[in-house]
């Protein structure tokens, strides 16, 4: 260990050619340690397949494979517009269908729809895919024929969770003071 005088102070400086980092500097705790692989060829079929599910698996256990929580984009989005553009044509049929032309009411009831539909698929179809490539990573990362336990116990997924639920901690924590200052200047008083 040396020191030097600069003009800012005293300056310490250490030898660190055989400083093993690992025991003394405490290490991120969510780092990952596995290395990325190729696929084999059957892995490549699975996520293909699981590419083009319709939707994924209903019920997932902690032994599901992981290729069978992806689905197709498109095929999520499509069904997404059209099933909220369905129930608008279909409300406005029924609320139609007693006092005016109930062809008129499904099509202005498919339009809202389709207002409300369009964006939901599109949402959709961009989540749905985000899903899958962050399997594909995560299985890239995993050894062959990783399930749903072995994605939930990586590292980097958890902190992923962690980061969401502190982000909502603080949204609720801001839609509190929120609305106790709307109960305070709507009373006068706090509500604790």
């Amino acid at each position: 260990m040396s020191f030097a005088v600069t003009p800012y102070g005293i300056l310490k400086t250490a030898n660190v050619d055989n400083y093993d980092l690992s025991r003394t500097t405490p290490m991120q705790q969510f780092m990952p340690i596995q290395n990325r692989r190729n696929f084999s060829a059957a892995e490549q079929d699975d996520i293909r397949a699981g590419k083009d599910r319709w939707l994924p698996k209903i019920f997932q256990s902690y032994g599901t494979p992981a290729t069978q929580m992806m689905s197709s984009p498109l095929k999520g989005g499509v069904l997404t517009g059209l099933g909220i553009t369905g129930a608008g044509a279909l409300l406005g049929a029924l609320l139609s269908a007693k006092g005016g032309n109930p062809y008129a009411g499904a099509m202005g009831g498919a339009a809202l729809g389709a207002g409300f539909g369009v964006p939901a698929g599109l949402m959709t179809y961009l989540g749905r895919r985000q899903n899958n490539e962050n399997i594909e990573e995560l299985l890239r990362r995993l050894p062959s024929g990783a399930t749903k336990r072995d994605i939930l116990a990586d590292p980097v997924y958890q902190k992923d969770l962690d980061r969401k639920l502190e982000a909502q901690r603080h949204f609720d924590n801001h839609m509190a003071y929120a609305n106790d200052r709307a109960y305070q200047n709507q009373f006068g008083r706090r509500r604790f």
